[in-house]
């Protein structure tokens, strides 16, 4: 496509880009990633971190891929932000290891999670941070 027209001085284009956010999920081969899922939009990762999370383990919780993220403004953020839909995951036994015939873990209370593009994180507070999380089988 092209534009046209006789330019003058202080013109401005502007390109409108559709970019809906997509769960994405690495190759089963890759240990470290299998059942976890990152959301990207265009080419834009994002992450959770735990400054929009507050009072929240990110390790036990996993994100429903069956909801579309929502494109939302997160402040103190130049950029929008992605709210996420999940889960808390509860673990009958507060242990490292459980039964695995038992089946997987017991599904908590909904919970949102706010996603931030990742090259901002770390900039509003310390705290842990996961672009990879845990996906609802």
């Amino acid at each position: 496509m092209s534009i046209e027209r006789q330019w003058s001085a202080g013109d401005h284009v502007t390109l409108t880009l559709d970019m809906p956010a997509r769960y994405v999920e690495a190759s089963p081969r890759v240990d470290a990633l299998r059942g976890s899922v990152a959301v990207q939009r265009g080419p834009i990762v994002y992450c959770v971190e735990a400054a929009d999370q507050p009072g929240l383990d990110l390790e036990g919780v996993a994100v429903d891929v069956m909801v579309a993220p929502e494109l939302i403004d997160v402040a103190g953020l130049e950029r929008p932000g992605l709210r996420l839909t999940g889960r808390h995951l509860l673990d009958a036994e507060d242990s490292l290891y459980r039964d695995a015939t038992v089946g997987l873990p017991a599904l908590g209370d909904r919970v949102e999670l706010i996603a931030i593009p990742y090259q901002l994180w770390g900039n509003r507070d310390l705290g842990a941070m996961q672009v990879f999380v845990p996906r609802i089988r």
